[in-house]
């Protein structure tokens, strides 16, 4: 497959409706996490952000791969209410390649929905109306989708 085929279904699988996040692990063997941040909120809830730094990718066009999660695990009481006792959504994944990103292939992945498009600092920024994509960095080799988190849909792990 080209890889501004990879691209285009990359934006296009994201861009009407939050896509479950195993985008990574078809072209990544390995990865390492590093805890952003940790907590307990109001709720008793513990609150983690995590990136996790890819690598040993299936694709050669990709370089580099970083994605961003947010998860809750649920209190006690919670648990005892549902089967589940967390949830967590993908924030942000940001690809690197060996090559320069085409421009047309993600104007045309886009195609149907309403978006600006500006430069600023050699970083080409799309934002998205009405999408699970909040906005795309382009740079001459990178993307980076951020998530709109008012579109995500949780994903829960059941005991």
């Amino acid at each position: 497959m080209h890889y501004g085929l990879y691209i285009y279904i990359y934006i296009y699988i994201y861009k009407d409706k939050y896509a479950r996040d195993k985008f990574e692990s078809i072209i990544s063997l390995d990865s390492k996490d590093q805890v952003l941040q940790s907590y307990t909120n109001k709720k008793g809830r513990i609150i983690t952000e995590t990136k996790y730094d890819s690598y040993n990718f299936s694709r050669t066009e990709v370089i580099g791969m970083i994605s961003q999660y947010h998860s809750e695990q649920y209190s006690d009481e919670e648990i005892i209410e549902k089967y589940w006792k967390s949830e967590y959504y993908m924030q942000n994944l940001f690809l690197e390649f060996n090559q320069e990103v085409p421009i047309h292939v993600i104007d045309k992945a886009l195609e149907g929905k309403e978006y600006t498009k500006t430069e600023k600092d050699e970083v080409l920024l799309y934002e998205v109306k009405d999408s699970p994509i909040a906005s795309l960095e382009i740079t001459k080799n990178s993307i980076k989708l951020n998530i709109n988190e008012d579109k995500v849909i949780l994903y829960v792990m059941i005991w």
